[in-house]
């Protein structure tokens, strides 16, 4: 933490949503979830396994044109109370499938829960990975509240504890290849 001289998490977002131009309280904070979330995220993970797959993408509801028309539209006709892109549902209701335009929200992410949960040898990968001798040595993370974890991802529907134990899997893996000195390889 020392090493970060003072640096905010906040910092970079703060600017954004400081700077965003725009007065609405709504507006501020979608600019900034256009500049992180999808300018940072989404629009290269998307961008970029798309490439992998030889698949070029478009992303017409971005082209400038209709960023800055829907920058325009008053925030209150944004979101009506907990329906999101309400505009937009009204404005296609005719040209799309009604399972379009009912469909929820969802995002990007990978199953990695449901792998851990499901797959037997990513399990005990995962497990042999996470508490080997020398994740314990490292002391990263404390075995109770992994042991815990583990229990609460058995037990729970929820996808929450194994993204958890997910990241700190590919923590302590991303560790082993490029930190530890690999066995029989001299630096």
């Amino acid at each position: 933490m020392a090493s970060l001289g003072g640096y905010s998490v906040l910092e970079m977002p703060g600017k954004y949503y400081n700077n965003a131009p725009a007065r609405d309280h709504l507006d501020r904070l979608l600019y900034l979830d256009v500049k992180i979330t999808l300018g940072d995220s989404d629009l290269p993970k998307v961008t970029r396994m798309s490439d992998l797959a030889g698949i070029q993408t478009r992303f017409p509801f971005l082209h400038r044109s209709v960023a800055e028309f829907s920058g325009r539209i008053p925030a209150h006709l944004k979101v009506k109370g907990f329906d999101k892109r309400y505009l937009f549902k009204k404005a296609f209701r005719n040209l799309l499938p009604v399972e379009v335009i009912q469909k929820k929200k969802h995002g990007f992410g990978i199953p990695v829960a449901t792998w851990l949960k499901t797959d037997r040898l990513l399990r005990e990968f995962s497990r042999d990975v996470l508490f080997s001798a020398r994740a314990r040595e490292r002391g990263y993370f404390r075995r109770d509240f992994l042991d815990d974890l583990v229990l609460k991802m058995e037990s729970d529907d929820s996808t929450y504890y194994g993204d958890t134990l997910w990241s700190f899997f590919v923590l302590e893996l991303w560790h082993q290849q490029f930190v530890d000195v690999p066995a029989g390889v001299a630096r």
